[in-house]
């Protein structure tokens, strides 16, 4: 008899299915006995993991999204922000060296890579005030002045005109083709080409691009004791830095009644340490909505994942709003109809 795909089971049939390469990875570590509990599951299924030897998250990746080349590459830049002092979930390795192992078991078509990140401890403020956004701001420059120093870490996702801000390129009739009417397409057309220009504009050498974050919105922030942790590096890549600045002004469109004190305060901590021009805040607001094609792109590739259908039809219509404000001159697109 054979098994329902994994992506056609509940979230909590998936996490039960994915569990069984849990407990297959977690001995690869030889913490002695563990206790492990749930936590998310979008690009990566993620555990706690309890043992002797303190907490640890444990991430079994999804399959096809980063090879093991690419996870080292995230692990290696990982150390270099620990040596520049900046704090960040390391992985562990195991007693035979490795940090990324390969399990496969029988529940599962192929294997499935895993790795072990020591675990960051704190609060995740899902509505941020402003001065969470400021020490945000602050974090992302010292990020940033890493990235200057260090302009290599490996093969990583690209955020460029080559890479997430490439022109539109779906499956010939897959659902997310379908959604798309003549007048989003011409909208995406326009950004891709808007992007083209304004990356060759800003330039890629220090100062202006590096290694970014690339997710680096409120719920990927850790606060304790006075400081504040990046977690979730996954999606860590070579982009603008001013994309990076561009993905919390996304996530502040769910807050209203403070996102423009919030904005505000990002942006001063972010200028607190490093040069950002009028021009440049600009820039930011018009980078949240360019990115557009490459969202489109993703949620494509995910179908059809019950994470992706669940927010496709309310993803289509808010790039919509916003690429038509960017098209008529709206200095926030991103915000706009909110």
């Amino acid at each position: 008899m054979s098994r329902r795909p994994l992506r056609s089971l509940s979230a909590r049939g998936r996490f039960a299915r994915l569990r069984r390469v849990a407990d297959v990875a977690i001995a690869h570590w030889q913490l002695g006995p563990v206790r492990l509990r749930a936590l998310t599951n979008w690009e990566n299924a993620t555990w706690r993991v309890d043992s002797a030897a303190g907490p640890c998250l444990l991430r079994v990746h999804r399959r096809g999204y980063r090879t093991a080349a690419q996870i080292e590459a995230e692990l290696d830049w990982l150390d270099v922000l620990h040596q520049w002092g900046i704090p960040v979930g390391r992985a562990r390795r195991t007693p035979g060296g490795p940090r990324v192992v390969s399990v496969e078991v029988a529940a599962l078509e192929g294997p499935r890579l895993c790795s072990l990140l020591k675990w960051t401890p704190g609060r995740i403020h899902r509505a941020p005030l402003p001065r969470h956004l400021h020490a945000q701001g602050v974090l992302m420059a010292r990020l940033h002045d890493a990235a200057d120093a260090v302009r290599d870490c490996g093969p990583r996702p690209r955020f460029d005109p080559t890479g997430w801000f490439a022109p539109l390129a779906l499956p010939p009739g897959s659902p997310v083709d379908q959604a798309l009417d003549a007048e989003l397409r011409d909208l995406c057309a326009a950004a891709a080409e808007r992007s083209h220009v304004l990356f060759q504009t800003l330039g890629t050498g220090p100062g202006r691009a590096g290694l970014i974050h690339a997710d680096l919105h409120f719920r990927n922030l850790v606060f304790h004791g006075g400081a504040v942790t990046p977690i979730d590096f996954d999606d860590c890549g070579y982009g603008l830095y001013l994309y990076d600045l561009a993905i919390p002004l996304i996530r502040l469109r769910r807050l209203p009644e403070r996102r423009l004190a919030c904005a505000q305060a990002l942006l001063a901590g972010y200028r607190s340490r490093r040069p950002l021009s009028v021009e440049d805040e600009a820039r930011i607001h018009e980078l949240a909505v360019l990115q557009t094609p490459g969202m489109f792109a993703y949620v494509a590739q995910r179908w059809p994942d019950p994470e992706v259908v669940a927010i496709v039809e309310e993803a289509i219509s808010e790039a919509r709003v916003a690429l038509r404000a960017w098209a008529d001159g709206h200095p926030e697109p991103m915000w706009a109809g909110t």
